[in-house]
Order: structure tokens, then C-alpha cells, then sequence
């Protein structure tokens, strides 16, 4: 019986997913949270609506941005790209 031999030892490997982990969902939320702010700063100036529905409509696009940071971030083959 021949063994299979890995190209890495597992705790590069595991070290390797946890700081995808930590990329993709801290870094991910950062990014987000702050797209979500400049977003209900700018559409009350711009369209002229009222900053209580700007917070709810920045929120809710929130929740699908921060989806596709994650989906990114796990898709992404270089993981240099998803921290930068």
C-alpha cells in the first residue's frame, strides 16, 4: 500500500484556512460596514431621501454585499488578493 504524501504539513494547511477565515469574515465585515455607512451618508445628499429609510436601504445592501465578500473570499485561489 503506497502513502500519499501532501504537499504541505496540516498546520501549514490549517494556518492557511484560519487566516482565509479571518480574512474573509473580519476583513469582509470591515469592508462592509463601512460601504454601508458612506451609503446611508450619500443617499439622503444625493437623492434627497430621508436618512431614517437611507440607514434601512444602506442595511439591506449590506446583508447582500457581506455575502458576496464571504463567497469571495472562499473563492478566490490567492489568498494575498483576498487580504488585500
Amino acid at each position: 500500500m503506497t502513502r500519499v504524501r501532501r504537499n504541505r504539513p496540516t498546520w501549514r494547511r490549517d494556518a492557511a484556512l484560519a487566516a482565509r477565515v479571518l480574512a474573509a469574515v473580519g476583513a469582509g465585515y470591515a469592508c462592509t460596514a463601512a460601504v454601508v455607512a458612506l451609503v446611508a451618508r450619500a443617499l439622503p445628499l444625493t437623492f434627497g431621501i430621508a436618512r431614517s429609510e437611507a440607514v434601512v436601504v444602506a442595511a439591506m445592501t449590506g446583508f447582500i454585499l457581506y455575502l458576496m465578500v464571504l463567497l469571495w473570499g472562499f473563492a478566490e485561489p490567492r489568498q494575498g488578493r483576498v487580504w488585500g
